[in-house]
């Protein structure tokens, strides 16, 4: 019997000490950050799937930060095409690829796993430190 005993307190243990490294929560959570509001000018295109991975990207990380998304379609709409040529002449960049996303004083061009950890790295820069709405560049 106290053979017993010890292989059942020894399977015991074990799924304690293997449950104890279970958790509901995330490994990395992403704290809500209260500090100024990051204004995000994304000129996009209708059609573009990295377009819409940003759009979506965009969306998830909104509930983290203060964020106030300003979206232009630029492949069917005029006139966001030319806050499109404006807003790129500002920052020195030419207009061809999209999607393009301003923040501040930098912009970015396209959308992929790197962009997308730059893009929330100034985003959180902008919100501790008040970055410069891009849209003053138009005024």
């Amino acid at each position: 019997m106290e053979k017993r005993e010890i292989i059942a307190a020894a399977a015991l243990a074990i799924m304690i000490a293997l449950s104890a490294g279970c958790s509901k929560s995330p490994v990395n959570p992403q704290p809500k950050i209260n500090g100024s509001t990051v204004l995000v000018y994304l000129f996009w295109g209708e059609g573009c799937p990295h377009c819409a991975d940003e759009e979506q990207f965009l969306l998830e990380i909104a509930p983290n930060y203060n964020l106030d998304v300003k979206k232009y379609e630029v492949w069917h709409n005029q006139s966001s095409m030319e806050i499109f040529r404006k807003m790129a002449a500002a920052y020195g960049v030419s207009p061809d690829g999209v999607p393009m996303t301003f923040i501040g004083e930098s912009y970015f061009v396209g959308f992929s796993d790197a962009i997308k950890s730059q893009i929330e790295s100034k985003i959180i820069f902008c919100t501790q430190y008040n970055c410069t709405d891009p849209g003053e560049k138009l005024r």
